[in-house]
């Protein structure tokens, strides 16, 4: 394991070195770090396997584990995806210095055994991916950046309190050691843990940085960071629910806490859905998916049974795979047309088809549609749901769930179809690199989906720890207490209405067929300057009927609090004015005050 932080860290370095002669060769050079770390670390290490790194100052404890062994693919596969799309971006060497430093303090939480370790590790990822977030495609990439910084450190401060406290009752620094804690310390202890890592996977209200930190980045970082870094707050997750709540116990303090964690889940997963298809650019409408998808997965942890935290951990691979996809054809299509305001685009299906087909199943996999990878750990979440036998709860996530519908349509619709605009007649199919990734991230949206078993299988070693089992499985079939799902026979009856519906199409479509840039309307032509895209009022009436509603929001709670503190901030700097004879003044009225509270006398 230190043997690949090693390849890494000397990987970096060299990137660095080479970036003040040859772009290219850094480019190289940190895909084929990118790509050697892992396949050294898989060959030589497995499970169970622990390693100390005896440093002066001090001895750094890792160990690889199942859970790390399945966010390492995750991450290791989509930084090597980034790599290879960023090639067209015009990025500096040193950006993939930045990259492969971030990579590295992503490895180092993975493996990391002890609470310091860990600690000097996620910091170090979220320094770097700050500055990737501040050389960001535009000009409002600093604003973007300083709000993650913002965050990050508010999330290290409650690292270290959770740190101090747990060191304060154990008398080690180990991660295992925490189960030792028991009483109201631990799930003191356990929020303050859950706040980094809250943040990293935006749960609401810490998502508020990820909106604009998204938007604003470079296009195949965001996907790296949305689809990867993500991950490392629901890996967290994972290890404080394994380490303090073993058992899992359906009574007292554990279920309560799970079932508020369960309802945050829930609320982020409806109101960032809600918040996603009242978009209009595309890069913040994946951004409000991406949290969406994500309140899914912690409401499978919060609902703390084998089955759900199985599903949580399925769904947080689909969201790697379909999430990452959908940020990655965007990409390639902002490479094309400059622009990811999606009422300036439209008609692109037969200029950039690969990315049309991407988009098309990566939207179904969000939505939670067959034979993809996003309806298994769907329906297991909603089994789950089912089987707790909360009503409102149950009823919150199932209408998240038509939220994302809502949004999916408007991508595919307001980028791929609808009318071609005459700047985009001449366009061309997203660059190499982009469409390698496209292709590569659909093999697992379509394996996972017809055969869910290949994760399930990984995912039940992962949770055995929990001791707990309450489903079955095989490669295509999963079996609940409710009943079973066969993925290859679901999966087959819809490929083949796909293929009919499709021929019905072709069959019928053929009575006109009108070019895309032909508009008509009752018989009269449309000039230019009449706004026929659908997406420019996409869901308006929403926003219409329910304007007041979505006016909420954490952001506009948190700037009235600021609001607050600067007003009284300017009335304490009235009074601390830095001159020596206000505070003589002050000082004088205070010991005049104490005389009279004391009527005079010198002792109590």
């Amino acid at each position: 394991m230190a043997i690949t932080l090693l390849i890494i860290l000397i990987t970096a370095i060299l990137v660095l070195i080479t970036a003040t002669f040859s772009r290219t060769l850094s480019k190289i050079l940190a895909l084929a770090g990118s790509i050697a770390a892992p396949i050294y670390l898989f060959l030589n290490y497995k499970i169970g396997d622990t390693f100390i790194l005896n440093l002066k100052i001090y001895p750094m404890h890792f160990g690889l584990t199942e859970i790390g062994w399945f966010f390492g693919i995750i991450i290791f596969s989509l930084f090597i995806l980034f790599t290879i799309g960023s090639f067209y971006e015009g990025n500096s060497g040193t950006y993939y210095f930045f990259a492969l430093m971030s990579l590295l303090g992503a490895a180092g939480v993975l493996f990391a055994k002890d609470l310091i370790t860990f600690f000097f590790f996620f910091e170090t990822m979220s320094f770097f991916s700050f500055i990737l977030v501040l050389k960001g495609k535009n000009e409002y990439a600093p604003a973007a950046a300083f709000k993650y910084i913002v965050w990050s450190v508010a999330g290290g401060y409650s690292f270290l309190l959770a740190a101090f406290l747990i060191i304060s009752k154990t008398h080690s620094v180990m991660i295992s050691d925490i189960s030792y804690i028991m009483g109201w310390t631990k799930y003191l202890i356990f929020v303050l843990l859950l706040v980094p890592f809250a943040v990293k996977s935006a749960l609401m209200p810490f998502h508020l940085w990820a909106p604009e930190a998204y938007r604003n980045s470079k296009d195949s970082f965001t996907m790296f960071l949305s689809g990867g870094l993500s991950k490392l707050g629901i890996f967290g997750y994972f290890v404080a629910f394994l380490v303090m709540f073993g058992n899992l116990s359906n009574t007292g303090h554990t279920f309560t806490f799970g079932y508020l964690f369960a309802w945050v889940g829930a609320i982020t997963a409806l109101f960032a859905g809600i918040y996603a298809f009242m978009q209009d650019d595309a890069k913040k409408l994946l951004a409000y998916s991406s949290i969406s998808q994500l309140g899914y997965v912690a409401f499978g942890f919060g609902l703390s049974t084998f089955f759900s935290i199985s599903a949580s951990l399925f769904h947080a691979l689909g969201h790697a795979v379909f999430e990452s996809l959908l940020f990655l054809v965007v990409a390639g299509v902002y490479h094309r047309t400059k622009t990811t305001d999606m009422r300036k685009m439209g008609g692109l299906i037969k200029k950039m088809p690969l990315s049309f087909i991407g988009l098309l199943f990566g939207i179904i996999a969000t939505a939670g549609i067959p034979p993809t990878i996003g309806f298994p750990s769907k329906w297991m979440l909603y089994e789950a749901a089912i089987i707790k036998g909360d009503l409102f709860l149950t009823g919150t996530i199932f209408l998240a769930s038509i939220t994302a519908f809502l949004y999916s349509f408007k991508l595919v619709h307001s980028i791929f179809l609808g009318k071609l605009h005459k700047e985009h007649e001449n366009l061309k199919e997203a660059p190499l690199g982009y469409g390698f990734g496209t292709i590569v991230l659909l093999i697992p949206l379509f394996v996972f989906g017809i055969q869910p078993g290949i994760v399930l299988g990984k995912v039940y070693s992962i949770v055995k720890d929990f001791k707990m089992p309450d489903f079955s499985c095989t490669n295509s079939v999963v079996i609940s207490k409710l009943g079973t799902f066969d993925a290859r026979t679901i999966g087959l009856v819809m490929i083949i209405m796909f293929i009919v519906a499709f021929l019905i199409y072709l069959i019928g479509g053929k009575i006109y067929r009108s070019k895309q840039t032909d508009n008509y309307t009752a018989g009269e032509a449309i000039g230019e300057d009449f706004e026929l895209h659908y997406s420019s009022e996409f869901y308006g009436f929403f926003r219409r009927e329910f304007g007041g509603f979505l006016k909420l929001s954490w952001e506009r709670i948190l700037n009235k609090i600021l609001d607050v503190v600067n007003i009284l901030s300017d009335g304490l700097r009235s009074i601390y004015t830095g001159d020596g004879r206000a505070y003589l003044f002050y000082v004088i009225l205070f010991l005049a005050i104490i005389a009279v509270f004391m009527k005079g006398r010198l002792t109590w």
